[in-house]
């Protein structure tokens, strides 16, 4: 860990969980592996909660995703893929539709989003991922029924 604190509440925790579990450690098995693993877990539960950049707020990751739901259709079918995509959107309601609006008609970044939704980024990011998946569904359907 980079900041000696958070190493001392840490170890500090894992002795905490630690005795708090000793009527539960077999005492025929070494100690040592026990407490580590207590340690470990705490650790990366640690980590995952003060991660320096949430999931989801890498605007390039953001970028790759938005292009892998673009290209999902051929050039053949761009005109049917647009069609479709405005009557899915239409369909879309509340606040998931000022989401999406928000996002990309307005190009708001997932920090602002975030704060004006009053929710974490990457629980935002995780709500676009959602519904771009369910528009790219909506849309192939749309599709694949105008094509046959």
């Amino acid at each position: 860990m980079s900041n000696p604190h958070d190493a001392d509440d840490l170890t500090q925790e894992a002795l905490v969980v630690a005795f708090q579990k000793l009527p539960g450690c077999n005492p025929d098995l070494p100690l040592g592996p026990w407490l580590r693993a207590i340690a470990l877990n705490l650790l990366a539960n640690h980590r995952r909660k003060f991660r320096a950049e949430p999931i989801g707020a890498n605007e390039e990751l953001q970028v790759l995703l938005d292009e892998q739901v673009a290209t999902g259709f051929g050039a053949d079918h761009e005109a049917e893929a647009f069609h479709a995509l405005r009557e899915c959107l239409e369909e879309l309601e509340g606040p998931a539709r000022e989401l999406v609006n928000r996002r990309y008609a307005e190009g708001a970044t997932l920090e602002e989003l975030g704060s004006l939704f009053q929710r974490k980024t990457s629980a935002i990011s995780m709500q676009l991922h959602r519904l771009r998946g369910l528009l790219a569904h909506c849309i192939q359907g749309r599709v694949s029924h105008m094509t046959s």
